[in-house]
């Protein structure tokens, strides 16, 4: 019997754990097109919060696969972003010194080269006539968050960070495990910073599917 390795291991019992309908597949993005779609609906979620398109594109480019998103007939219904950082500009960015915006994510190379332990998670949206009873979200924190952990491109011990806008958003951020590591009126975004620390992968996989994913 060939032995797998324990990221496609990952991937093919989580495929199992959840098997998505026909017409809903996951993808990163890969052309402008999809990118500048996103990109409008980040922008009809976060409004002024949102990212240039300019500042999306740089993000995309450096780390193609920080983007995982739910299609479904032909568009985004879902998406999660989840960007490795360096660790000088965590720092800088943990302890205010530093604005989202000015964040440069961990080149995909790079990634591959040496996993990283610093990571953002800078954002997650739902389609606005998607929202409501029978959101994709559970199935994009799953898929996302489930191929996130697979990559290889995770070290530990892990950092996750988030910033809340919204107390929507502090609520999910809280789901997931993240707690309020300082407060808004603290950093030059003025909105509360939260992290997630997970010790080692076995951590990682419990915190996880304690919360159903």
């Amino acid at each position: 019997m060939t032995n797998l390795s324990p990221h496609v291991a990952a991937c093919e019992q989580l495929l199992k754990v959840l098997e998505p309908k026909s017409e809903i597949v996951v993808q990163t993005i890969d052309t402008l097109e999809r990118l500048e779609e996103l990109w409008r609906i980040d922008s009809e979620a976060y409004g002024n919060c949102s990212l240039t398109l300019e500042e999306f594109s740089a993000w995309w480019r450096r780390y193609e696969f920080g983007s995982r998103n739910l299609i479904s007939q032909g568009r985004i219904a879902a998406s999660i972003g989840i960007y490795p950082l360096y660790p000088e500009q965590a720092l800088l960015f943990s302890t205010g010194q530093m604005e989202e915006s000015d964040l440069t994510p961990v080149t995909l190379t790079e990634c591959e080269q040496c996993p990283v332990s610093d990571w953002y998670f800078s954002g997650i949206v739902v389609r606005n006539d998607l929202r409501g009873w029978g959101s994709p979200l559970p199935m994009l924190l799953k898929l996302g968050i489930g191929y996130w952990l697979a990559s290889g491109h995770v070290a530990y011990p892990l950092s996750a960070w988030a910033i809340a806008e919204y107390s929507a958003g502090a609520r999910l951020l809280n789901f997931l495990g993240f707690s309020k590591f300082k407060d808004g009126s603290l950093l030059p975004d003025g909105y509360a910073l939260y992290r997630l620390h997970l010790a080692c992968e076995r951590e990682a996989l419990t915190v996880f599917r304690t919360r159903g994913l």
